[in-house]
């Protein structure tokens, strides 16, 4: 293909994005859309539906885990809804629609698609986790879109509510809000969340915000330090040996982990308690599509006491996320594939 590509001519460097999205490309070597790709890689993987996961199943082959639906009703898991939970392109409504080439301009989802997501995400979420969880898990997926605008939306929907009706009460769910965004700082990075913050505080009233800092007086080391390695090792237990090893010659990132991401941002649990605090952390990383972390955390979710079947059901609310975002999910491992290395 490359020896084909030097043949095309190009006029001036302008033109190289035309000559990749008009028909300008010889048809034996256009690309495919990417609708197309997406739906051709789904259906190479979905022949592993159904397959248990391989014997030999560990964080450093993660593409030997599967998911494994032939034993999904004995864990309170639905088959019909985990199969259908993969993220595939809709040929007609725009709910689920990817475009077929990443720089065409779609529309941003409307506050009615907004609001339907959000109910469905708020009647679906598990109960036994709680009543006041289920927009920690819709904080963190739709703080990875590309417009921050539903997060607005998201905070007005919940201060419509009778348990918001006083200044107090949305001061208490700011700080919530506004932790699961600290903390999601060191699961995507720091713009998406500011962006987030910032576009609630546009619906703020006056009397409704909260003016404290939480981390007022930090310092690396120490204290924070120690509690960050506790709960490293609550998380990944025995799995942390050899992801230290992996750290040996790249300590920067160890520091950052230890110092940083935990000791800072994870392990505090003033506002956010374990279980809310692995809600946003999972939730974060599912909807970013990436393999190891999903895993690592996978098993996290299970080891702070949160069930198979609702670390499932999280997972398939995350992918109807991603659908409302138009982002990829569909690497992700499922916790089933997990289950025996918890």
């Amino acid at each position: 293909m490359l020896r084909v590509l030097r043949r095309v001519s190009i006029p001036g460097g302008s033109n190289l994005l035309r000559l990749a999205t008009e028909t300008s490309w010889p048809q034996a070597i256009r690309p495919l859309p990417l609708s197309l790709r997406y739906q051709s890689s789904l259906a190479q993987k979905s022949r592993f539906h159904n397959i248990a996961p391989e014997s030999a199943v560990s964080a450093e082959h993660p593409s030997n885990y599967r998911l494994p639906l032939a034993n999904a009703a004995s864990i309170g898991i639905n088959p019909a809804v985990t199969m259908a939970s993969t993220p595939v392109p809709a040929t007609n409504g725009s709910l689920a629609k990817f475009p077929d080439d990443p720089l065409t301009k779609v529309p941003d989802r409307t506050l009615d698609e907004t609001l339907a997501l959000l109910r469905d995400l708020e009647a679906s979420f598990p109960k036994s986790l709680g009543e006041d969880k289920w927009y920690l898990l819709a904080l963190s997926t739709l703080t990875y879109g590309d417009d921050a605008t539903p997060l607005a939306h998201l905070y007005t929907y919940l201060t419509s509510q009778p348990a918001y009706a006083t200044p107090a009460a949305r001061q208490a769910l700011i700080r919530r809000i506004r932790e699961a965004l600290v903390k999601l700082v060191s699961i995507m990075g720091v713009c998406k969340p500011l962006a987030a913050i910032w576009k609630i505080a546009e619906v703020e009233k006056e009397e409704d915000k909260d003016y404290s800092c939480s981390r007022e007086g930090w310092q690396a080391g120490g204290e924070s330090l120690e509690r960050g390695m506790t709960w490293l090792g609550q998380v990944y237990r025995r799995n942390i040996d050899p992801i230290n090893e992996r750290f040996n010659a790249h300590k920067d990132f160890a520091w950052i982990s230890y110092n940083i991401t935990y000791g800072l941002y994870l392990s505090d649990h003033t506002i956010l308690d374990l279980i809310d605090t692995e809600i946003v952390v999972l939730s974060g990383i599912l909807i970013q599509n990436q393999i190891e972390p999903s895993i690592f955390h996978l098993r996290g979710a299970r080891r702070v006491g949160i069930s198979m079947a609702d670390v499932e059901t999280m997972h398939v609310l995350c992918e109807k996320v991603a659908r409302f975002c138009r982002v990829r999910m569909d690497k992700t491992p499922r916790v089933a594939a997990i289950e025996h290395e918890v």
